[in-house]
């Protein structure tokens, strides 16, 4: 049996999704897609709440996020100095509090594994922080679109030549991570590229930028956070071939699970903590 995650499953390399959990779904943070957070990825729960990892979405958000024993965990946000919003939750409880004010839920946030990482309905997120949505039901994307997500901007894209855009034309569907090798060390990733809108992406045109990110789970403190970096080349190394007759893209590439770090300020083994893919296109004028 396959231990991974996609677009029509609800599993992931580190371990078992919730029982509830009932549909995938893909976040789209501004311009980078969302295609795994430790320890499951955004999902619809049978009550169609969107579940997302607290701490990942929270960190992503530029915030801080804490867990106790308790079970309880809170995102702390600074949008400008002077500035503060806290977003407070506990495991297996419809009732939140948004800056000290009762917020009922449609689901109980869940707690995942010893580590304590607490899975989040995304509506508080989405209504506090006034996060813009936008549902594609068909290819189950969710697009957030936020100032809140400027730290995505500046993940690395020198790999991409000048004249690549962001793009919709191209989407991520059938994202499937696998472990495998010696020791399951190593994830590979498989993905398709569908040519959703716009005139046919031709081979040479599709550029993507693949982003993993290691660190502690929550609660964890781990200084010097370190980036592995594997990228999908648009020139003709480029892992993302374009399938015969058809409208899109396969896309493969391989990285470790762990990030095993031993220095003076970080040690230990670290799991996958996320991974985003910016999908861009070239733009005339361009060489055949």
């Amino acid at each position: 049996m396959c231990n991974c995650v996609s677009a029509q499953t609800v599993s992931d390399p580190y371990g078992a999704a919730p029982s509830n959990a009932s549909q995938p779904v893909l976040l789209k943070l501004n311009f980078n897609y969302l295609l795994f957070t430790y320890p499951v990825s955004p999902y619809r729960d049978r009550n169609g709440s969107v579940m997302v990892p607290l701490r990942v979405v929270g960190e992503l958000m530029g915030g801080q996020v804490y867990t106790s024993r308790s079970r309880k965990a809170g995102l702390l946000i600074r949008p400008t100095p002077g500035e503060s919003h806290l977003l407070e939750f506990t495991a297996g409880s419809r009732e939140a509090f948004v800056d000290e004010n009762r917020v009922e839920l449609t689901s109980a946030p869940v707690w995942l594994g010893e580590e304590g990482e607490l899975l989040v309905p995304l509506k508080p997120l989405i209504t506090a922080f006034k996060l813009r949505p936008r549902w594609n039901r068909q290819k189950s994307v969710l697009t957030l679109s936020s100032g809140f997500f400027k730290r995505l901007e500046s993940f690395e894209l020198e790999t991409l030549p000048d004249g690549y855009k962001d793009t919709e034309r191209l989407v991520p569907g059938d994202v499937t991570l696998t472990r495998q090798g010696p020791g399951r060390r190593q994830v590979r990733l498989d993905m398709n590229l569908r040519n959703v809108s716009g005139p046919p992406v031709r081979a040479g045109q599709q550029g993507v930028v693949l982003w993993a990110q290691y660190g502690g789970v929550a609660g964890a403190v781990v200084r010097g956070r370190n980036t592995y970096v594997p990228t999908i080349d648009p020139v003709p190394t480029d892992p993302c071939r374009q399938e015969t007759n058809r409208e899109g893209f396969v896309c493969k590439a391989a990285f470790p699970a762990h990030y095993n770090a031993i220095s003076g300020t970080v040690s230990g083994s670290y799991p996958l903590d996320y991974l985003i893919a910016r999908v861009r296109v070239r733009v005339p004028p361009y060489r055949q």
